[in-house]
């Protein structure tokens, strides 16, 4: 392949820069990263994904075998605070891999306890499916955190390689 062929639409060369998860294995994303059984994994992904299987298993739960009412009042304002600092932590705290992976799975469970607080109190569909739009919300703008997050370390990367990431 020669050097015409190899640089991408923004003019800068494509080294071979390999990817672990969606993550670039160019050194600068080390903590984006967590080896688990000799495999890397995004820690954000991977804790938004263990929460949500946790948070459909919690609902069900919910549903079908009911908690203790006096759980189900103080569960909405746990979830407020689980949230509420997760999002916190995740946007303005650069973070380990494994207090990102507990900080993703935290926001999600917090937003199950937020739900389950909620249907306890009001018993109202519409508030819940509210609250079901603000969690995806939530996740969204998690995502878009990380994505930002992302964009400036590849900005502020001196190698002439470029990854998935645009350097402006």
């Amino acid at each position: 392949m020669d050097e015409l062929a190899a640089q991408g639409e923004n003019n800068f060369k494509v080294g071979k820069i390999r990817f672990e998860g969606h993550h670039p294995d160019c050194g600068k994303f080390k903590s984006h990263t967590l080896l688990i059984k000799g495999k890397k994994y995004c820690p954000g992904c991977t804790g938004l994904s263990v929460g949500a299987f946790l948070a459909i298993l919690g609902i069900s739960i919910y549903y079908f075998l009911n908690f203790p009412n006096i759980f189900l009042h103080i569960s909405f304002w746990i979830g407020c605070g689980m949230v509420f600092l997760m999002l916190l932590l995740l946007i303005f705290l650069d973070l380990g891999n494994r207090l990102k992976l507990i900080a993703n799975l935290a926001l999600v469970l917090g937003s199950l306890f937020l739900l389950v607080g909620i249907d306890a109190v009001k018993k109202n569909i519409i508030i819940e499916f509210y609250f079901l739009i603000l969690v995806v919300f939530w996740i969204l703008t998690r995502m878009s955190i990380s994505e930002i997050n992302h964009k400036i370390i590849c900005q502020e990367c001196r190698e002439e390689s470029s990854c998935i990431y645009d350097k402006y």
